[in-house]
């Protein structure tokens, strides 16, 4: 056992490099990639690859000086870690010299952490670490930060960047204009802030394609703009206590009720495109192809409406509060841990759907369980970055083929709905050949229904029981609830 005795200091860039350089230090460099198997209280487990050795290393405490343990090991022992790490594996250029005869490195991190630049000090006494003070040129550029758990390599592996790295404001600047990249919502920032990034990006969508399908009734923009309202009244739902209660239950109604206003004409579209795929009767092609044209007029001042617009113009203005007045109980949570939350809640409600399921269920259920699996992509869009193990990443990959699969049971059911629907219409009644091509169509559709719940059911248990082994990794982000 050794005492580690360190000062560390966050750096503006990495450009003091080169002035040490020009004052005659040597300075090797090494690429190295570490992951954490334990953060808690008591101590921290760390595995660190350098390109030739792997060091397992354990500390313990807090602050200048530390505890700590070191063995080399397998790199079969660092793969498993990678497997069981927790949070994300960190990656950095280390740049080791000698500062005024003590050891000192500057680490330039990379991926999730780009941007941060640390210098790391250490000292053989605590006497030595007290007295020690950067040339003046450092201190120029330096913050020190050695009390400030935030900046421990653990604390980055887990929750990220600090918020007090991320400018908020810009970020909500750019979703507002339609850009947003996900990685930049780090782990540690406040939900509030990181999720009205992402509602103010849904929303800056919602409007460009209400307003371009207004304008060219294109199928894709209207298929665009119900997309970012499911997302949006699907993130409103699963991520309950973000917002004022009866803000999130106002907004989630409204766009519940302006997401029903297309719903004839998605399924129109759905069938359409079945029929593509398929010769159907000229009869029937055409009678759809009016009906399509009958809903896209009825959408277009349904979107014209004063209602609808007053309910997005009020959702533009929950968005713009920074003053957190809109604030429900939870959005004091770090980003990754309202995640987490979320995730864990929509997996363990998706795992008792999913096991419900058997061959005497009616449809309607199979349809309830493909909305939870649709909530949980919704999710995962937006978090999934935040969550490495190799054990999420295999559910995350099974449930995603298996919503598809839900999804087209969807739609088959849709379209033998529509098809009901036509063989009662007055057009169609004394119309043996279109009556011959519905029955025909309606057979081959029930078959698809039949194939396709067998093939849910053959694959409920495995997906059931990955989804519930990702409970316990969830719930390791939840330490600071």
């Amino acid at each position: 056992m050794g005492m580690e005795i360190e000062r560390k200091f966050r750096l503006d860039s990495a450009e003091c490099l080169l002035r040490l350089m020009e004052e005659g230090l040597r300075v090797h460099e090494a690429m190295l990639c570490q992951v954490y198997t334990r953060i808690d209280k008591e101590a921290h487990e760390r595995y660190r690859f350098d390109g030739m050795r792997v060091i397992k290393t354990c500390k313990r405490g807090k602050g200048l000086v530390r505890e700590e343990w070191e063995e080399e090991v397998s790199y079969g022992a660092f793969e498993e870690a990678l497997e069981a790490a927790l949070g994300q594996p960190i990656t950095k250029k280390r740049c080791t010299f000698k500062l005024q005869e003590h050891e000192a490195c500057v680490d330039i991190f990379e991926k999730e952490l780009a941007g941060l630049v640390v210098l790391e000090v250490e000292f053989a006494s605590v006497g030595e670490a007290q007295e020690f003070s950067l040339p003046p040129f450092l201190q120029e550029v330096a913050v020190e930060v050695t009390e400030d758990e935030r900046y421990k390599n653990h604390a980055l592996a887990l929750r990220g960047l600090p918020s007090e790295t991320v400018d908020v404001k810009e970020l909500l600047l750019r979703a507002s204009r339609g850009e947003m990249d996900v990685t930049q919502l780090r782990a540690v920032m406040p939900s509030y802030d990181a999720l009205r990034v992402i509602f103010a990006h849904l929303y800056a969508k919602i409007i460009f394609h209400k307003d371009a399908y207004v304008q060219e009734k294109a199928n894709e923009h209207l298929h665009q703009f119900r997309v970012n309202i499911r997302k949006t009244r699907s993130l409103l739902q699963s991520l309950p206590e973000l917002f004022d209660e009866g803000i999130a239950d106002r907004f989630i109604k409204g766009f519940k009720v302006l997401a029903s206003q297309t719903n004839a004409k998605r399924d129109l579209d759905v069938f359409g495109e079945y029929l593509d795929t398929c010769t159907p009767s000229g009869a029937i092609a055409l009678h759809v192809a009016k009906s399509r044209e009958n809903e896209d007029e009825k959408i277009s001042l349904a979107l014209a409406d004063p209602s609808c617009i007053a309910l997005l113009q009020e959702w533009r203005m929950v968005l713009e509060d920074d003053e957190g007045f809109f604030r429900g109980k939870s959005s004091g949570l770090a980003y990754r841990t309202m995640g987490a939350v979320a995730l864990k809640a929509r997996m363990e409600t998706l795992a008792m759907k999913m096991k419900k399921l058997n061959e005497t269920r009616p449809l309607e259920l199979f349809h309830r369980v493909r909305i939870e699996f649709k909530r949980l992509r919704y999710l995962l869009e937006y978090f999934e970055p935040h969550f490495s193990s190799k054990p999420m990443k295999e559910a995350i990959k099974k449930a995603k083929a298996m919503q598809e699969t839900f999804g087209l049971l969807q739609d088959r059911d849709v379209q033998l709905g529509v098809l009901d629907a036509l063989e009662h219409h007055p057009s169609f009644c004394e119309d043996v050949e279109s009556v011959a091509a519905l029955e025909k169509l309606r057979e081959s559709l029930r078959y698809e229904i039949y194939a396709l719940r067998l093939r849910i059911l053959s694959k409920k248990k495995a997906l059931v029981r990955d989804l519930r082994a990702c409970t316990p990794l969830l719930e390791r982000y939840l330490v600071n609830l």
